[in-house]
């Protein structure tokens, strides 16, 4: 199985407590973490990390200078 914490805690029974150092460490980074389980045994996790687009803001200027005034986000998160 896989998912977030909170979502392997409540509804697979997942003990994180052997891990808590790995995972503070990695968050601690800046990590977003996906957990990997079996038989209710955390074996695994995958940590993603978000980047800044170097063009952000220049893509964002000229959506700008071409009228569009309202600017918002929408991410997969």
């Amino acid at each position: 199985m896989m998912g977030g914490r909170h979502f392997l805690e409540e509804h697979e029974s997942v003990d994180f407590t052997l891990y808590e150092h790995e995972i503070i460490k990695y968050e601690e980074m800046g990590r977003h973490l996906i957990f990997i389980s079996h038989d209710k045994r955390l074996i695994g996790m995958i940590g993603l990390k978000d980047h800044f687009r170097e063009d952000a803001v220049a893509t964002l200027n000229e959506l700008r200078n071409l009228g569009i005034h309202e600017l918002i986000m929408i991410t997969g998160d």
